[in-house]
């Protein structure tokens, strides 16, 4: 009998401090859960939503929180920069990517268009960051975070600064031309030396019009205006005299791109080529490949200029590969060329 008592008593305790268990680890996970969505609660809004305004963009960069707090807000600062950065190079390169409009254009508006189109392609844009500054700061027991804040007026501002600039120089070029009659086939270098401002100038425009978010475009003078139609003229009346037998079409149409132009009345220069090709058969497809030379030199003969150039073609038709192996070397010469043109 006392035996079989002892024994319930025992029962009874061993259940009791199972409950009792089961009881305080609900409790301490209860109490872990809270903790964690008390903890979530109480970071500050702006790092899960940054706020949104027309003068500012911003970005939230955050760091583990380390011995060394400055380098790890420095560090969170460097990230919430990044952010900003990227969501400017994703604008930016929704312009650059769009296709050029040529409305209502003559035809020597659309060559200055391609001219700076092609010089635009051959730099990459520089994305000012120096108006960033730091908004917020916040840390928790294992982070660091950091709000900063891109000034969009002010980096609006120094832009127009940098066109005023641009236009200036612009005026100084065009001071030297003859711009009431038709262009002076010796003032070349004077007229494609204003590819690239004309170009720099509408990516700063470009870059404007994302920072300002008011879609205005900051147009040129009646002064600026007057250079860059005289520039279209000299495009579109400029010509080269291409010597090459079999590479004529290829360079012909990548002068077209970059907006040039050859023909055989008012022949400013002339281009010659000396290339060697070959080509391989690989499990069914052909392998063409061309390599040598473009030369430049004036109407007169006077050497300019040389560039090499390597191209290729894969196709499976002979004469398909050989034909993109010309198109790639040309783009390359041509591009060589067009690019030390503008900048002497």
């Amino acid at each position: 009998m006392t035996y079989t008592a002892t024994l319930y008593h025992r029962k009874r305790l061993i259940l009791g401090v199972c409950l009792s268990s089961l009881l305080t680890g609900c409790i301490g996970a209860s109490h872990d859960n809270s903790s964690q969505e008390a903890a979530a609660s109480a970071l500050p809004e702006w790092i899960s939503n940054p706020p949104k305004d027309t003068r500012y963009l911003y970005g939230v960069g955050s760091y583990s929180k380390i011995d060394d707090l400055a380098e790890a807000f420095k560090q969170a600062e460097q990230n919430g920069n990044a952010q900003i950065a990227q969501q400017l190079r994703t604008q930016v390169s929704q312009v650059n990517t769009q296709d050029i409009q040529v409305t209502k254009s003559t035809g020597q508006q659309e060559q200055v268009l391609r001219a700076q189109s092609a010089y635009t392609k051959s730099k990459s844009l520089n994305i000012e960051l120096d108006q960033i500054q730091n908004k917020e700061r916040y840390q928790d027991t294992q982070y660091v975070y950091a709000l900063q804040a891109f000034d969009r007026s002010k980096a609006a501002s120094r832009l127009r600064q940098k066109i005023d600039e641009i236009d200036g120089d612009i005026r100084t070029i065009g001071s030297g031309l003859t711009l009431l009659s038709e262009p002076d086939k010796s003032e070349w270098r004077t007229y494609l030396s204003l590819i690239p401002k004309f170009s720099e100038r509408q990516q700063l425009v470009e870059k404007l019009e994302l920072y300002s978010q008011s879609g205005a475009i900051f147009p040129p003078d009646k002064k600026v205006k007057e250079i860059q139609r005289a520039l279209g003229t000299a495009l579109n009346t400029f010509s080269f005299n291409v010597t090459s037998s079999e590479l004529t079409n290829p360079i012909n149409s990548q002068l077209t791109e970059v907006g040039l132009r050859a023909g055989t009345e008012n022949v400013v220069w002339k281009l010659s080529t000396q290339t060697q090709s070959r080509s391989e058969q690989k499990a069914g497809r052909t392998y063409a490949f061309i390599e040598g030379t473009l030369s430049l030199s004036t109407r007169d003969g006077e050497p300019l200029g040389s560039w090499s150039a390597k191209g290729r073609g894969i196709s499976k038709q002979e004469a398909s590969a050989t034909l993109k192996a010309q198109q790639d070397w040309s783009e390359k010469a041509v591009t060589s060329m067009f690019q030390w043109m503008t900048s002497n």
